[in-house]
């Protein structure tokens, strides 16, 4: 009858593949399992913060791109209240000609 042990070794953060496999060789009862050497959890972090580190650089230059071409249309709209009705007006340059066409809209 042969009894596995379980090697619990979480915390250990200075233990070798190399030190895990002769433990294994000299005990074939000692299961080891998800062993991860701590170089590799440090790559693998290393790794993480990479991606988070681009992402938040690709969140921050997209908003620098997109923020000044809103409030450039932004500055296109003025706002007129008569006695009736209030008009919004957006200037909107058109593809087909270099001069901007007004747009007016009424709202009751």
């Amino acid at each position: 009858m042969s009894l596995f042990k379980y090697l619990n070794l979480e915390g250990c953060a200075n233990i070798t593949k190399e030190a895990i496999d002769q433990l294994v060789l000299l005990n074939p009862n000692i299961h080891v399992e998800d062993f991860m050497n701590s170089m590799d959890m440090r790559a693998e972090l290393d790794q993480e913060i990479g991606w988070i580190y681009n992402i938040r650089h690709s969140v921050g230059n997209n908003l620098n791109s997109v923020l000044p071409q809103l409030y450039q249309h932004l500055s296109f709209m003025t706002v007129d209240s008569g006695d009736d009705h209030h008009i919004i007006a957006m200037n909107r340059h058109s593809p087909t000609r270099a001069s901007p066409e007004r747009a007016v809209r009424r709202f009751s």
